[in-house]
């Protein structure tokens, strides 16, 4: 063992090694800081053409908002009230009020309009209703604005209600800090490092942040560490002057490493660039800092960012078939493990879906029409030109009919639903609908049989608009999904040495959460917020400078059914008959041999995956 400066991209501290890596203990609050799960947002109401329930005068009329979530005994809950304003017919109400949006959770909005008769009272029993309205808390984030009609069987013209939504944020926690350490006159055979903590409650001791990599001094005795990237909240607790302590460290052979110097400081000393120390081993300053602005995961979704849902269904005969009764394709909806994992996370992601078309695959299965070989990506609606399914409640219906036409089989191969997916997220880009982003569920009950093939596939999708949740279903060990999911550091691929330019795979066991189907979607797509921003911040796509869902553009499958009908067309086949193979008939898989089958001639599919 030996200490020695690391060009590792696993970041570790106190490694068996002895080697000091660099590492912030902030990571989760840097993606998550301010743009988690949960986010304070501010509603402002106005009315429309309210009916006239006064005799004399008109409407002084007042809005009360409740919400309700999809859990526990489902009530409504009472959030707030506007003020009332006097004889008006159209109000634009100034007190707002503050709800808490929760991304991984079903929540619903309900409004109600009143006419104020006795402004002395609070009890509804003394007013009258003008109308009511109801609405997902999604639905508001997606389009930031909706104006709705009031409903109300008593009042034949009732008016609308506008809700605008704002999203509440602190100027310092939605920013990250960016800061450059420097050092000068250090040995070229000691290896230093640094350590940044912060203060904790009043009496407790202060916490590590953030830790250097070790370093030697150059020929000149400069070092230059790597630059400092952390979420201002995460860093001073939004004060900028929460007491600091930097550290300058030698690193030891035996782990055991020597302070030699450390200082006590600010975030505005950091800022005003006054900080040096030195000790006696060289000289440590501040090269600079910067206050990066971070745009948050709510902000994208107000801004119209799209987040297309994409389903891939295990039919693996280890699942063991559907007649069997411990099958977990079980006939019985109420006890189906798949039918659950769709049902509780694709329930909330179609609400972010634009026009929750969704595309439904399936991988391990035999379909019959194309003999006894399983295929590992088909279309679960037989078209693999057209897979969408609208709404989750048809997937669910989809997926239960396939079990009495599908054979299991195997093996449980990934990779290439994983790499059908990347053609799509690649087409979106390319085509100019930046703002589309796809979230892919597999659920499988076992273990992966092209692991090499699914990891090249996942570093692939790391570097485009992608996020992949994998649900477990059954007792199996999942081994393989631990190393997926890359929790403790950066998945790296066996075959070429690359490494993931981001984490994008979250897995879940579904046994984990018993019945409760509320905290399995939250686990699930806990880290699709932080996954969403990063790769935006990535790739350099600020939010649509508009209100609203983004414009859909040309659709994918839509794109490649139209190359393969120019194709089959070149070949002579009448065009008729290709719209016919391609919409009535439909191809389950993009295969040549299924093609050739079809339409009676030999054919290579340009288009194939495989």
């Amino acid at each position: 063992m030996g200490c020695g400066s690391s060009d590792s991209e696993q970041p570790v501290i106190g490694g068996q090694d002895g080697i000091v890596r660099s590492e912030s203990v902030a990571v989760s609050e840097l993606l998550m800081c301010d743009d988690g799960l949960s986010n304070p947002l501010e509603i402002h109401f106005a009315c429309q053409s309210l009916p006239n329930l006064d005799f004399g005068s008109k409407t002084d009329p007042f809005v009360i908002l409740y919400i309700k979530e999809a859990t526990g005994d489902g009530k409504w809950v009472e959030v707030g009230r506007t003020e009332q304003i006097r004889d008006s017919l159209n109000p634009v109400f100034v007190r707002q009020i503050t709800i808490k949006y929760q991304f991984e959770v079903r929540q619903f909005l309900k409004v109600e309009v009143w006419d104020c008769d006795d402004p002395t009272t609070k009890n509804l029993n003394n007013q009258e209703l003008v109308g009511i309205c109801e609405l997902s808390v999604a639905e508001l984030v997606r389009t930031k604005s909706k104006t709705l009609p009031l409903t109300n069987p008593r009042v034949k013209k009732n008016g609308t209600v506008t809700l605008t939504a704002d999203q509440i944020k602190d100027r310092l926690s939605s920013n990250i800090v960016k800061l450059q350490v420097g050092g000068s006159g250090f040995s070229r055979s000691r290896l230093m490092f640094f350590k940044l903590h912060r203060g904790s409650s009043a009496g407790s001791p202060m916490v590590p942040v953030y830790q250097s990599e070790a370093a030697k001094g150059n020929a000149a005795g400069n070092i230059s560490w790597k630059p400092v990237r952390i979420g201002a909240a995460a860093l001073m607790r939004d004060q900028p002057t929460w007491p600091l302590k930097l550290e300058l460290l030698e690193c030891v052979y035996n782990g055991d490493h020597k302070v030699v110097e450390q200082r006590n400081l600010t975030f505005n000393d950091l800022i005003d660039n006054n900080f040096v120390t030195s000790g006696g081993f060289g000289r440590l300053y501040i090269k600079g800092v910067e206050l990066v602005h971070r745009v948050s995961f709510t902000e994208y979704l107000m801004a119209g960012t799209n987040i297309m849902m994409a389903i891939s269904v295990d039919f693996t005969a280890s699942n063991m078939p559907p007649t069997h009764p411990n099958s977990l394709h079980c006939l019985d909806m109420n006890k189906n493990q798949y039918i659950r994992a769709i049902h509780s996370v694709g329930g909330i992601l179609q609400m972010y879906d634009s026009d929750k078309n969704i595309p439904v695959y399936g991988f391990g299965g035999v379909i019959p029409a194309l003999g006894p070989h399983a295929s590992h990506l088909f279309a679960l609606n037989g078209n693999i030109f057209a897979p969408e399914v609208y709404t989750i409640d048809n997937v669910e219906k989809l997926y239960m009919q396939n079990l009495h036409r599908l054979s299991l089989n195997g093996p449980t191969n990934f990779a290439p639903t994983i790499k059908h997916i990347a053609d799509m997220a690649q087409f979106y880009i390319t085509s100019g609908q930046m703002y589309n982003y796809i979230v892919l569920m597999i659920i499988t009950d076992g273990d992966i049989t092209d692991m090499d093939e699914t990891v090249d596939a996942i570093i692939l999708c790391s570097t485009l608009p992608i996020s992949i949740v994998i649900v477990g279903v059954g007792s199996s060990s999942f081994e393989n999904m631990d190393i997926l999911d890359a929790d403790r550091g950066k998945l790296k691929s066996k075959r070429t040495g690359l490494s993931a330019a981001r984490d994008i795979v979250q897995f879940v066991p579904l046994s984990r959460f018993a019945s409760d189907s509320t905290e399995l979607a939250k686990a699930t797509l806990a880290e699709i917020p932080g996954q969403l921003t990063e790769y935006m911040s990535m790739a350099k796509v600020p939010p649509l400078a508009m209100q609203g869902p983004a414009p859909m553009g040309p659709s994918f499958s839509a794109t490649r059914a139209a190359k393969l009908q120019q194709v089959l067309e070149s070949r002579g086949i009448p065009g008729a008959n290709v719209a016919a193979l391609l919409g009535t008939t439909g191809f389950p898989v993009e295969d040549p041999v299924a093609i050739s089958r079809a339409i009676g001639q030999p054919f290579v599919n340009p288009l194939a995956l495989q």
